[in-house]
């Protein structure tokens, strides 16, 4: 009988979100994750997974989520004063923080390339 424990199960868990979190950052962030190379992309979904968690976005979609607007903001989109719509978003209740904080970004994108133009 093989018994599985609370902390080893944690580390299947953290592990299997960290070969997701790769796996969509290469598919969506391919400049990117050339530029972070592999253990950067790794390190990259491991930072995005213990900083959603601190902020209770538990949720698989929504720690992608936040994976996708690290790789898109910066590492510490969420501490930069450049962006305090992130942080009044982390720092509210409900279940679309995830979904709004991809909006948040979509914005800043698009400010940014309308300045550029």
């Amino acid at each position: 009988m093989l018994i599985v424990r609370d902390a080893q199960r944690a580390v299947l868990v953290r592990e299997s979100f960290v070969a997701l979190g790769v796996a969509q950052a290469e598919r969506l962030f391919p400049e990117a994750c050339r530029a972070l190379g592999p253990e950067g992309v790794r390190d990259a979904a491991r930072h995005a997974l213990e900083r959603a968690l601190s902020y209770g976005l538990d949720r698989e979609r929504d720690a992608l989520r936040y994976l996708s607007v690290m790789l898109t903001l910066g590492r510490d989109f969420d501490r930069d004063p450049a962006h305090p719509w992130a942080r009044q978003i982390l720092g509210a209740a409900g279940d679309a923080r995830g979904a709004r904080l991809v909006d948040g970004a979509r914005a800043v994108v698009a400010a940014r390339a309308a300045s550029r133009a």
